[in-house]
This record gives C-alpha cells, structure tokens and sequence, in this order.
C-alpha cells in the first residue's frame, strides 16, 4: 500500500487530471486515493465545479450527480473508467455527451445496463477500490462503520471489542471549503483505509467501504440499502460480498458471523487493464 504522501503527490508534467470532492462523506476521497495508486495526474478538478483544460485528458472515476458534466470538447480527450449515472441524470443529453468517449466503464449492472441499451459501448470495470492490494498480515480489530445504533448494539453483543466509525464529514457550503480542508479529508479516508486494510471483521452500510475490505482480503459484511432502493448498490452483483441487511434484524449471530474472503483478483486485474488502455489512448 502506497503512503498518504506518494497517493496524494502531484506531477506538472503528467498529461492527465482526475476528479476531487468536497462532499461529507469520505466515499468518494476513498475512490480517488484508488485511483491515484495507479497514475500520477497534474491536478485535481472538483467534479461538481468542473473547469475545463484542453491541455488535459480527463480519467472520470465516480458517481455522476450534479454539477457540469465533462464535455469531450473541453479537455484534450475524456475516458471514463467506472462510473455509475445517478438516475436523474440517465438521460438523453447525458448519452450525447458519452458518445464520443469511447467504451465507457460502469460501476454497476444498472449503468451498464442503461448504456448499453441506449446504443452505448461498455465495459463493466466495477470500482477502483476494488485495487487496493491485498493484504497478508495479521489482523486484529472489529469495525462497525456507520450503522444504526440497533444494528450496532447486536454488532457489540457479539464481538465486545467492535470499535465505531464514520465516513461522515461536518456540513459546510462548498464555498467554504479550502484546499487545505480537502487534503485533511483526504488523510482522514486514508486513515479509514489502514484500519480496514488490517481489520479482523468490518460491518457496515458504506459501499466504500464494503468494497476496499474486499480488495484488501479483509473479512467484510454489508448491512445498508438494498438495490431496490438505490441502485448504486448494484456494484455488489456477482461480486459474492455477504449482504445481510434483512437478515441482521431476524437471526444477528447467523447474520453477522464471519464470513469468508472473497476473491478480489479478477476483479482488480479486469479494472487495471481497462484503466491502462484507457491512459494509453488519452497519452497517444
């Protein structure tokens, strides 16, 4: 696992830009530091205030939801390499604006699904947390991130020693926020990574991080919405993460017993190799 430093370490020279946040949750910083282990950009542009650089290729990674969307025109060349579309924005001007990106790598079922029947090529490339290295040493620590205090109380009945976090940022306006606030955001989410990397046991309700667990080897159950209520959720199809949301509140210790790791190769070699064709276009 890279340090913070190299993660977050910029090159003037690179021919490449990648998106930043300033959302309040860590989510989002978890997937950019994903996808800074595997190239070094010349700067980070706020994905919801986004400013063009037609001197710069754009590597879209993330959820799609508001703000100006990367328009080809405005940058020297756009690949998006695991996206999800946020429902309101599945439209027909969304589809204008992906068309002249190429092969366009989704997140999930669900855009893939949208894409692809809207006459759109695609490539289902899942998230860059799933390329975080595996980790093999030993593990201690039992993590309940972000649950319910009910789902939390029969978490603690089980395993005594569960120690709470959260992705959870303090509210601000984005006008208020400064550079030096994101990168404290982005330590914090690193500092999340390295409890997970090395846990005995995380339960929680935040995709990212269900997914980074997976990556690093780290036994990992999931407890929050279901697909039926947000289909961002449908990033965990076919992966084989154990999702017990419903069955946490009829049988917990059946629920929340230690399930197996599930095998992240595939799915860190299948990401890897369509990001480096993706970079090796946008550099040609």
């Amino acid at each position: 696992m890279k340090s913070f430093e190299e993660l977050m370490s910029l090159s003037p020279s690179s021919p490449y830009a990648a998106y930043t946040y300033y959302c309040d949750n860590l989510g989002d910083h978890i997937q950019t530091l994903a996808l800074l282990q595997h190239f070094r950009p010349q700067t980070l542009l706020k994905r919801d205030r986004l400013t063009p650089h037609p001197d710069l290729a754009l590597v879209s990674n993330g959820w799609l939801t508001s703000g100006r969307f990367a328009q080809p025109s405005e940058f020297r060349g756009v690949k998006h390499v695991g996206i999800h579309l946020a429902p309101h924005v599945r439209t027909p001007e969304m589809l204008e604006t992906l068309k002249p990106c190429g092969i366009i790598g989704c997140r999930d079922t669900i855009t893939q699904k949208f894409l692809s029947e809207s006459g759109i090529p695609t490539h289902l490339t899942r998230c860059a947390t799933l390329t975080f290295p595996t980790y093999h040493g030993k593990r201690e620590g039992v993590y309940s991130v972000d649950l319910q205090p009910e789902i939390h109380e029969k978490v603690a009945s089980l395993y005594p020693e569960a120690v709470c976090l959260s992705h959870d940022l303090k509210p601000f306006a984005p006008e208020e926020v400064t550079d030096e606030d994101i990168v404290e955001q982005y330590r914090k989410a690193y500092g999340l990574l390295m409890r997970y990397r090395t846990a005995e046991l995380v339960i929680t309700t935040r995709v990212h991080a269900t997914l980074p667990c997976i990556a690093f080897g780290t036994p990992v159950i999931y407890v929050g919405v279901l697909n039926e209520e947000d289909d961002r959720v449908s990033i965990f199809d076919g992966i084989g993460v154990k999702i017990a949301t419903k069955e946490v509140q009829e049988d917990a210790a059946q629920a929340l017993a230690k399930p197996p790791v599930v095998n992240s190769d595939p799915f860190r070699n299948g990401y890897l190799a369509f990001l480096e064709n993706c970079l090796q276009e946008l550099k040609s």
